[in-house]
């Protein structure tokens, strides 16, 4: 594991690795997952009459859920087949949410201080900083609620039982 990057360091979002196995091949997984899939590389929100946004690889998939509309694209689910019956799938938030968050951040922290400094008003150094735990709280929420939602809808759909 490398250093951490700044995004990392200021978001609470964890990826969360589980490992699976499945009564289903990885070939029925593929297909199953590819009908049921609008292929998107980009993950941005678009109406369809599929369950996922995403794409499916010969070993690898990388989707998020268009079922609970617009939230299901906070987070994405990506999953690798390590071998007959095992996949191991890994969730976490979309990279465009982390990197909004980052300029929501960045944005605050100027406004921070230039309203503290400029106008000489400490309501600033309060007020600023709330916003902006607000809006972190909301993005963890939203998180965790999609991560929540896409993991048993996976579960589901394609029969894993966690390995401990």
């Amino acid at each position: 594991m490398g250093r951490p990057t700044v995004i990392q360091m200021l978001l609470p979002f964890r990826n969360e690795e589980y490992q699976y196995t499945s009564v289903m091949e990885p070939e029925e997984i593929k297909t199953l997952l590819q009908s049921k899939t609008k292929i998107n590389r980009s993950f941005y929100f678009s109406f369809t009459d599929k369950k996922y946004i995403g794409h499916v690889e010969t070993n690898y998939f990388k989707i998020s859920s268009s079922t609970f509309r617009p939230y299901g694209i906070f987070c994405v689910a990506q999953g690798t087949f390590l071998d007959e019956n095992r996949l191991d799938l890994k969730f976490k938030i979309n990279d465009a949410f982390e990197y909004l968050y980052l300029i929501w951040f960045i944005v605050i922290l100027i406004l921070t201080i230039v309203g503290s400094i400029m106008l000489k008003n400490w309501v600033f150094v309060i007020a600023f900083p709330l916003m902006a735990s607000i809006f972190r709280l909301y993005f963890i929420g939203m998180h965790y609620y999609v991560k929540r939602k896409l993991k048993k809808m996976l579960e589901a759909e394609l029969d894993l039982s966690p390995l401990h």
